[in-house]
């Protein structure tokens, strides 16, 4: 099926801009033009339209997408860059995305497991009954240690004659 810019950027969800842009970018290259000058598209585009906002969903900055979906050219515009080669780019780009995700994903497991375990701390804080002051905290023996040790700071610089704000 025959599109125009416009109707091939509303099937792919994008700007007509975006697709002017890509074309820049050698990303995309219109089937052909009218002798109205038109750009004209097909299906073919509308699945690489698809594939570069995939990737880019999946973190790709736009300069690695261009890197690994460009065609490389011989010295005379002959297209060198096979399918193979591409979906090797592409295959070597995405493990690498995927090893960067995992990182973040360890990081990110770290982060809850600390703040599972302040929250479970701050838990006896709301049975305690020495007081509301949190200078009393300074004296807790179960409280989480961060509660503890500003109450001992507060009680230390109220000792020393320092007003509390």
């Amino acid at each position: 099926m025959t599109m125009s810019i416009g109707q091939l950027a509303k099937q792919a969800s994008v700007s007509n801009r975006t697709v002017r842009y890509y074309e820049e970018l050698g990303l995309i290259v219109p089937k052909n033009r009218g002798s109205n000058r038109y750009r004209y598209y097909d299906d073919t585009h509308l699945s690489r339209l698809n594939l570069i906002k995939m990737l880019q969903e999946s973190g790709f900055a736009l300069k690695e997408i261009v890197a690994a979906l460009n065609p490389m050219l011989d010295p005379q515009g002959k297209v060198t860059y096979s399918g193979q080669e591409m979906a090797r780019s592409i295959h070597q780009s995405l493990q690498e995305h995927r090893e960067r995700l995992i990182q973040k994903q360890r990081e990110l497991i770290k982060s809850v497991a600390a703040i599972d375990s302040t929250l479970e701390e701050l838990r006896e804080c709301f049975a305690c009954t020495r007081g509301h002051d949190l200078t009393q905290c300074a004296g807790c023996t179960t409280g989480p240690s961060g509660v503890v040790s500003l109450g001992r700071h507060l009680e230390t610089r109220t000792a020393h004659g320092e007003q509390r704000q």
